[in-house]
Protein backbone atom coordinates (compact mmCIF):
# COMPACT_ATOMS: atom_id res chain seq x y z
CA UNK A 1 0.00 0.00 0.00
CA UNK A 2 1.36 3.41 -0.92
CA UNK A 3 2.19 5.72 1.90
CA UNK A 4 -0.12 8.71 2.47
CA UNK A 5 1.19 12.04 1.25
CA UNK A 6 2.74 14.10 4.00
CA UNK A 7 1.33 17.55 4.78
CA UNK A 8 3.11 20.42 3.12
CA UNK A 9 5.02 22.65 5.54
CA UNK A 10 4.66 26.43 5.35
CA UNK A 11 6.98 28.24 2.99
CA UNK A 12 8.52 30.33 5.74
CA UNK A 13 10.16 27.21 7.23
CA UNK A 14 8.99 27.90 10.80
CA UNK A 15 9.04 24.54 12.54
CA UNK A 16 6.77 25.80 15.33
CA UNK A 17 3.89 26.42 12.93
CA UNK A 18 1.57 23.40 12.65
CA UNK A 19 1.48 21.96 9.15
CA UNK A 20 -1.79 21.68 7.24
CA UNK A 21 -2.65 19.77 4.09
CA UNK A 22 -4.84 22.53 2.68
CA UNK A 23 -6.17 20.58 -0.31
CA UNK A 24 -7.10 17.57 1.82
CA UNK A 25 -8.84 19.80 4.34
CA UNK A 26 -10.79 21.67 1.67
CA UNK A 27 -11.96 18.44 0.03
CA UNK A 28 -14.49 18.12 2.86
CA UNK A 29 -16.30 21.33 1.84
CA UNK A 30 -18.07 22.76 -1.20
CA UNK A 31 -19.76 26.00 -2.19
CA UNK A 32 -20.07 28.89 0.22
CA UNK A 33 -18.88 26.74 3.14
CA UNK A 34 -15.58 26.03 1.35
CA UNK A 35 -15.01 29.75 0.77
CA UNK A 36 -15.85 30.61 4.38
CA UNK A 37 -13.40 27.97 5.61
CA UNK A 38 -10.68 29.50 3.46
CA UNK A 39 -11.47 32.96 4.80
CA UNK A 40 -11.22 31.62 8.35
CA UNK A 41 -7.84 30.03 7.66
CA UNK A 42 -6.58 33.27 6.13
CA UNK A 43 -7.69 35.28 9.17
CA UNK A 44 -6.14 32.93 11.75
CA UNK A 45 -2.99 31.60 10.08
CA UNK A 46 -0.48 34.10 8.70
CA UNK A 47 1.51 31.24 7.19
CA UNK A 48 -1.41 30.15 4.99
CA UNK A 49 -3.07 33.53 4.51
CA UNK A 50 -1.81 34.19 1.00
CA UNK A 51 -2.57 30.69 -0.33
CA UNK A 52 -5.99 30.53 1.34
CA UNK A 53 -7.03 33.93 0.00
CA UNK A 54 -5.85 33.09 -3.50
CA UNK A 55 -7.96 29.90 -3.54
CA UNK A 56 -10.94 31.69 -1.97
CA UNK A 57 -10.89 34.49 -4.53
CA UNK A 58 -10.62 32.00 -7.39
CA UNK A 59 -13.59 30.08 -5.95
CA UNK A 60 -15.80 33.12 -5.40
CA UNK A 61 -15.12 34.48 -8.90
CA UNK A 62 -16.84 31.36 -10.26
CA UNK A 63 -20.02 32.56 -8.60
CA UNK A 64 -22.01 35.81 -8.68
CA UNK A 65 -21.38 36.68 -5.02
CA UNK A 66 -19.63 40.00 -5.51
CA UNK A 67 -20.24 41.04 -1.89
CA UNK A 68 -18.20 38.10 -0.63
CA UNK A 69 -15.46 38.85 -3.16
CA UNK A 70 -15.18 42.44 -1.93
CA UNK A 71 -15.11 41.18 1.66
CA UNK A 72 -12.20 38.83 0.88
CA UNK A 73 -10.25 41.58 -0.87
CA UNK A 74 -10.83 43.97 2.04
CA UNK A 75 -9.69 41.33 4.54
CA UNK A 76 -6.51 40.61 2.59
CA UNK A 77 -4.94 43.84 3.82
CA UNK A 78 -1.80 45.39 2.43
CA UNK A 79 0.27 42.26 2.94
CA UNK A 80 -2.26 39.98 1.27
CA UNK A 81 -1.52 41.27 -2.18
CA UNK A 82 -5.09 40.79 -3.51
CA UNK A 83 -5.89 43.45 -6.14
CA UNK A 84 -9.50 44.46 -6.53
CA UNK A 85 -11.06 43.56 -9.90
CA UNK A 86 -13.63 46.34 -10.30
CA UNK A 87 -14.34 45.41 -13.91
CA UNK A 88 -15.38 41.89 -12.89
CA UNK A 89 -17.58 43.22 -10.09
CA UNK A 90 -19.35 45.65 -12.40
CA UNK A 91 -19.89 43.03 -15.09
CA UNK A 92 -21.29 40.42 -12.67
CA UNK A 93 -23.57 42.94 -10.95
CA UNK A 94 -24.97 44.08 -14.30
CA UNK A 95 -25.66 40.54 -15.49
CA UNK A 96 -27.16 39.60 -12.13
CA UNK A 97 -29.57 42.55 -12.25
CA UNK A 98 -30.70 41.50 -15.72
CA UNK A 99 -31.26 37.95 -14.52
CA UNK A 100 -33.17 39.17 -11.47
CA UNK A 101 -35.47 41.28 -13.66
CA UNK A 102 -36.19 38.25 -15.85
CA UNK A 103 -36.89 35.95 -12.90
CA UNK A 104 -39.29 38.47 -11.33
CA UNK A 105 -41.03 38.99 -14.68
CA UNK A 106 -41.41 35.23 -15.14
CA UNK A 107 -42.84 34.87 -11.63
CA UNK A 108 -45.41 37.60 -12.28
CA UNK A 109 -46.48 35.82 -15.46
CA UNK A 110 -46.83 32.55 -13.54
CA UNK A 111 -49.00 34.27 -10.94
CA UNK A 112 -51.22 35.59 -13.72
CA UNK A 113 -51.64 32.12 -15.20
CA UNK A 114 -52.49 30.69 -11.72
CA UNK A 115 -50.48 27.51 -12.35
CA UNK A 116 -49.35 26.41 -8.88
CA UNK A 117 -46.34 24.37 -10.02
CA UNK A 118 -45.04 27.24 -12.15
CA UNK A 119 -45.42 29.67 -9.24
CA UNK A 120 -43.59 27.27 -6.94
CA UNK A 121 -40.71 26.92 -9.37
CA UNK A 122 -40.62 30.70 -9.87
CA UNK A 123 -40.17 31.31 -6.15
CA UNK A 124 -37.57 28.52 -5.97
CA UNK A 125 -35.55 30.00 -8.84
CA UNK A 126 -35.62 33.40 -7.16
CA UNK A 127 -34.49 31.85 -3.90
CA UNK A 128 -31.57 30.07 -5.59
CA UNK A 129 -30.58 33.32 -7.29
CA UNK A 130 -30.48 35.26 -4.02
CA UNK A 131 -28.65 32.39 -2.30
CA UNK A 132 -25.91 32.40 -4.94
CA UNK A 133 -25.63 36.17 -4.62
CA UNK A 134 -25.17 35.86 -0.86
CA UNK A 135 -28.47 37.52 0.09
CA UNK A 136 -29.62 34.71 2.38
CA UNK A 137 -32.50 36.64 3.98
CA UNK A 138 -34.10 37.24 0.58
CA UNK A 139 -33.45 33.60 -0.37
CA UNK A 140 -35.16 32.40 2.80
CA UNK A 141 -38.23 34.50 2.11
CA UNK A 142 -38.51 33.08 -1.42
CA UNK A 143 -38.13 29.49 -0.21
CA UNK A 144 -40.78 29.98 2.49
CA UNK A 145 -43.24 31.36 -0.10
CA UNK A 146 -43.15 28.05 -1.98
CA UNK A 147 -44.95 26.39 0.95
CA UNK A 148 -48.42 27.39 -0.28
CA UNK A 149 -47.75 25.84 -3.70
CA UNK A 150 -46.41 22.41 -2.61
CA UNK A 151 -48.75 19.65 -3.80
CA UNK A 152 -46.69 16.49 -3.19
CA UNK A 153 -44.44 15.07 -0.48
CA UNK A 154 -41.44 15.64 -2.75
CA UNK A 155 -42.27 19.34 -3.00
CA UNK A 156 -42.60 19.66 0.78
CA UNK A 157 -39.25 17.98 1.41
CA UNK A 158 -37.52 20.17 -1.21
CA UNK A 159 -39.03 23.29 0.35
CA UNK A 160 -37.90 22.27 3.84
CA UNK A 161 -34.35 21.51 2.72
CA UNK A 162 -34.11 24.89 0.99
CA UNK A 163 -35.43 26.68 4.09
CA UNK A 164 -32.88 24.89 6.28
CA UNK A 165 -30.10 25.66 3.80
CA UNK A 166 -30.86 29.38 3.88
CA UNK A 167 -31.66 29.49 7.62
CA UNK A 168 -28.22 28.30 8.72
CA UNK A 169 -26.73 31.33 6.90
CA UNK A 170 -29.05 33.83 8.59
CA UNK A 171 -29.58 34.95 12.21
CA UNK A 172 -31.58 32.51 14.39
CA UNK A 173 -35.15 32.16 13.20
CA UNK A 174 -37.96 29.66 13.91
CA UNK A 175 -38.27 28.63 10.25
CA UNK A 176 -35.61 25.95 10.26
CA UNK A 177 -36.92 24.40 13.50
CA UNK A 178 -40.33 23.81 11.93
CA UNK A 179 -38.82 22.81 8.60
CA UNK A 180 -36.78 20.00 10.13
CA UNK A 181 -39.92 18.17 11.29
CA UNK A 182 -42.03 18.79 8.19
CA UNK A 183 -40.33 16.20 5.91
CA UNK A 184 -40.97 13.46 8.45
CA UNK A 185 -44.62 14.43 8.68
CA UNK A 186 -44.91 14.50 4.89
CA UNK A 187 -43.44 11.01 4.55
CA UNK A 188 -45.42 9.60 7.46
CA UNK A 189 -48.75 10.67 5.97
CA UNK A 190 -48.61 10.00 2.21
CA UNK A 191 -52.37 9.43 1.99
CA UNK A 192 -53.09 12.79 3.59
CA UNK A 193 -50.66 14.52 1.26
CA UNK A 194 -52.30 12.89 -1.76
CA UNK A 195 -55.72 14.05 -0.58
CA UNK A 196 -54.37 17.55 -0.13
CA UNK A 197 -52.94 17.43 -3.64
CA UNK A 198 -56.35 16.48 -5.04
CA UNK A 199 -57.92 19.27 -3.03
CA UNK A 200 -55.49 21.83 -4.42
CA UNK A 201 -55.99 20.53 -7.95
CA UNK A 202 -59.74 21.16 -7.64
CA UNK A 203 -59.29 24.73 -6.53
CA UNK A 204 -59.21 24.18 -2.78
CA UNK A 205 -62.42 22.14 -2.45
CA UNK A 206 -62.34 19.23 -0.03
CA UNK A 207 -62.38 15.80 -1.64
CA UNK A 208 -63.76 12.90 0.39
CA UNK A 209 -61.88 9.60 -0.12
CA UNK A 210 -63.77 6.95 -2.03
CA UNK A 211 -63.78 4.55 0.93
CA UNK A 212 -64.95 7.13 3.47
CA UNK A 213 -68.11 6.38 5.45
CA UNK A 214 -70.83 8.91 4.53
CA UNK A 215 -72.02 11.17 7.33
CA UNK A 216 -75.58 10.59 8.64
CA UNK A 217 -78.13 13.13 7.50
CA UNK A 218 -78.99 15.83 10.00
CA UNK A 219 -82.44 15.82 11.52
CA UNK A 220 -84.57 18.70 10.29
CA UNK A 221 -85.86 21.13 12.94
CA UNK A 222 -89.41 20.85 11.54
CA UNK A 223 -91.65 18.17 13.02
CA UNK A 224 -94.38 16.33 11.22
CA UNK A 225 -96.93 19.10 11.61
CA UNK A 226 -94.62 21.51 9.79
CA UNK A 227 -93.91 23.70 12.82
CA UNK A 228 -90.43 24.85 13.72
CA UNK A 229 -89.13 23.53 17.07
CA UNK A 230 -85.87 24.10 18.93
CA UNK A 231 -83.25 21.47 18.17
CA UNK A 232 -83.57 18.48 20.50
CA UNK A 233 -87.30 19.07 21.17
CA UNK A 234 -88.79 17.40 18.11
CA UNK A 235 -92.13 15.63 18.56
CA UNK A 236 -92.29 12.08 17.15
Amino acid sequence: MAAASAPVAPANGDANVSTLDLEAYLSNYTGITRIRRLAFIASTSPAYKKDALAIAVAEVKRTSNTALYLELVANSGDDGGMPRDDAWVEQVDRKSQQRLDKLESDLNNHKTSLVKESIRMGHTDLGEFHYERGDFNAALKCFVRTRDYCTTSKHIIAMCLNVIKASIRTPPAPHHCRARAAPRRALARPALTAARARQLALGGRRVRPADAVPRPARSHPLDRDGKLHPRGQLHH
